[in-house]
């Protein structure tokens, strides 16, 4: 409260006066002592008491599974707290593992099957099924008659989506406690054990043999982005080279993609980069050309323009579309339920293209690199000279994770962007594992995976950086 007041906030109590004197402040943290007691035995009597209510072979689960629905416990009769199988779709979920397991159907064309079918999940905005929620039904054993409970834990999340905005719960992820603690309560089953196990043996075998486990170096992965403003991800070889390709193929599905642009030759992709970026590093001519190039545009002049571009672009298309569904609706071509449903997503994501160019604006104001000094660069291009030969994959992709922001690429063209740091930075941690690695062998760049902000140098500390931009035009397929 005390750090409230100097910030020129007042905080207001609803039961009681905010506390004005010493003795105040020692009488609201023995009630916030007691207070604290009782949230503990609160939390104690409520696992004690769903403990009772398993052991009684009662559900006390949210939302029923697909394929059933659950009725509610009467507290006064204290009837109910079971699943019912719910007809209408428990035929679906025998079809789901009828095709699975006997007709060695793939996850992938059993989405397309619903789809033709016209068979929609309880819950989706796009109104299609994701693998992931098909391949949770296929191992779901509610279905055999063991609906589970205690099977997992609440936790920290290790890698949260977003850090900024205010959660009530910061153990907002869960893993999976061992098998001998969960706890099973008999439901109505809808498919038999023979076929639960046939499907489970399946999905075994297609894990070991899946062409995804050949796992393959990508030293750009999560850098590289397409020109529609989706990232481009890894594909295998398949018909002699690896690819970066759009994500739209995968965020579409199972509807065709919206982008028509190839896929990009990983081989050729990352040796041009990373050619191009050692090269930069170890030649104080090109350092100096980029710090003119830095000087020349201003040193408050936007360093994301292309991301504003992008997000403004995708926030147009977004609008048009918004546009072209209320016109569709006043012409009678679907009712107001279709148009809510059509809206929802769209809506959403213009409301975060928003925040996002707001945000970004915002940064645009604040943005003062340091310049550094010619004896910086001398010295910054003598340690690299000495560092970059002979280096790993795994001591690559860390110079690169440090340096690279994004890299927009098309057929014939790499458009790279990102920031060197120039001087040292040991009070950084990494959030990667290679730390010893990284020290050992690129000592002036330990700020792996900060915040953009952070890793410019743009925050309360400007560092000694040089932004720079590459063009690398390439005749490669």
């Amino acid at each position: 409260m005390d750090e409230l007041r100097e910030a020129g906030k007042e905080v207001l109590f609803v039961t009681v006066a905010a506390p004005k004197n010493s003795e105040d402040k020692i009488l609201y943290g023995v009630r916030g002592l007691f207070a604290e007691y009782e949230r503990v035995k609160i939390t104690e009597r409520m696992r004690l008491g769903k403990l009772r209510t398993v052991r009684e072979g009662k559900i006390i689960t949210g939302e029923a599974p697909f394929g059933y629905k659950r009725v509610k416990i009467d507290k006064e009769s204290g009837r109910g707290g079971y699943y019912e199988i719910f007809e209408a779709e428990a035929i679906i979920i025998r079809k789901i593992f009828n095709w699975y397991a006997n007709e060695a159907i793939s996850i992938k064309n059993i989405i397309r099957k619903l789809q033709d079918l016209q068979i929609s999940p309880r819950k989706s905005t796009r109104g299609v099924w994701a693998a992931n929620t098909i391949n949770n039904i296929l191992k779901n054993e509610t279905y055999i008659g063991r609906a589970r409970w205690n099977s997992t834990v609440s936790t920290y999340a290790t890698n949260p989506f977003s850090t900024e905005r205010y959660r009530r719960s910061r153990k907002t992820s869960k893993k999976s406690r061992p098998r001998d603690e969960w706890m099973f309560v008999s439901v109505p089953a809808i498919i038999s054990q023979t076929t639960f196990d046939k499907a489970n043996e399946r999905r075994s075998l297609n894990y070991q043999l899946s062409k995804r486990n050949r796992r393959s170096n990508y030293l750009l992965a999560g850098k590289v982005y397409c020109t529609c403003g989706n990232r481009r991800t890894g594909e295998g070889p398949q018909t002699g080279h690896k690819y970066y390709r759009c994500s739209s193929r995968i965020l579409s599905f199972p509807f065709p993609p919206k982008c028509r642009e190839k896929g990009v030759v990983v081989e050729a992709t990352d040796d041009k980069v990373w050619k191009e970026i050692s090269r930069l590093m170890t030649t104080e001519k090109l350092l100096l050309r980029q710090l003119d190039r830095f000087k020349s545009k201003g040193n408050n002049k936007k360093m994301q323009a292309d991301d504003l571009t992008l997000k403004a672009t995708q926030l147009d298309k977004l609008l048009n579309q918004e546009k072209r569904y209320n016109e569709a609706y006043g012409a009678g071509v679907f009712t107001l339920n279709e148009l809510k449903e059509y809206l929802t997503p769209v809506r959403f994501n213009i409301e975060q293209l928003e925040q996002s160019l707001v945000k970004l604006k915002a940064e645009e104001q604040t943005i003062k690199i340091k310049i550094p000094e010619s004896t910086d660069l001398g010295a910054f291009v003598t340690k690299a000279q000495a560092k970059l030969k002979d280096l790993s994959f795994e001591q690559k992709r860390d110079i690169v994770l440090n340096t690279v922001e994004k890299i927009i690429t098309t057929k014939g063209h790499i458009h790279v962007l990102g920031c060197i740091p120039i001087t040292e930075h040991d009070e950084f941690k990494t959030n990667y594992s290679n730390t010893e690695i990284e020290s050992k062998y690129f000592p002036n760049a330990l700020n792996v995976k900060l915040q953009t902000i952070d890793r410019y140098g743009w925050g309360a500390t400007p560092r000694k950086s040089i932004p720079f931009e590459i063009h690398i035009t390439y005749p490669f397929r």
